[in-house]
């Protein structure tokens, strides 16, 4: 049963970004559109050029999705078979092990240790995770959420060289770029074994209307399409 959320309430846990200023302006473009644009089937070449312009890559390299969770779900679905394993960090975005479940694969959890500065993931237990285990998906959230941790870019491109290595996808969310400006979009060009998910839900206050991207190399995208 749904329980409708009460809007007199600030709803933290949903990491929605309400900056009136932003609300504003998305009003402002809603208002511009014409009415006809939201009854006729939309042309979607120009949205992937200037998506690809502001990303840095070729509208080859990307996919349109039903905001960052459409992005993962079909991640799952291109590469993940039953009784494959994936690996994800705990705690992190919910529907990680939800995924895992629905499509028959065992989720190995990396967990978070207490560190003096907040939570610290052993980055030694992913590596050897990745080399006795040989998953078929690394999810990791950069940063991740509800931590807010980061990894640092040459440790991220140890990982995705032992991905490659272990024919592993290493599933990377960006769902909080550009709060973050670290990207790893520019790899995505060389290497079918990584795969980015954005999404317009967080920096941009866009979440009603569920618009996030994949980015990677345009053969995984086109196997993801």
């Amino acid at each position: 049963k749904s329980t409708p959320r009460d809007p007199a309430l600030l709803w933290l846990d949903k990491n929605e970004n309400l900056d009136p200023e932003l609300l504003a302006l998305s009003h402002r473009i809603l208002q511009e559109l014409p009415p006809a644009s939201l009854a006729t089937y939309p042309e979607a070449g120009e949205i992937y050029r200037k998506l690809g312009r502001w990303a840095g890559v070729d509208p080859a390299n990307l996919l349109l999705t039903p905001g960052s969770d459409g992005a993962i779900r079909l991640a799952f679905d291109a590469f993940v078979e039953p009784g494959d394993d994936v690996i994800h960090t705990e705690p992190t975005f919910a529907m990680y092990p939800v995924y895992s479940l629905m499509f028959g694969a065992q989720a190995l959890r990396v967990e978070y240790a207490r560190g003096d500065r907040g939570p610290l993931l052993d980055t030694e237990a992913i590596f050897t995770a990745l080399r006795t285990r040989k998953p078929k998906l690394l999810c990791l959230p950069n940063p991740d959420s509800p931590t807010g941790t980061t990894l640092a870019p040459e440790v991220l491109r140890w990982l995705l060289a032992e991905c490659e290595a272990n024919e592993t996808v290493l599933l990377l969310d960006e769902a909080y770029h550009p709060f973050h400006d670290w990207t790893a979009a520019a790899w995505t060009a060389q290497s079918r074994n990584l795969v980015l998910a954005r999404t317009f839900a967080k920096a941009w206050g866009c979440a009603g209307l569920r618009i996030g991207y994949a980015v990677g190399h345009p053969e995984t995208i086109a196997l993801m399409h």
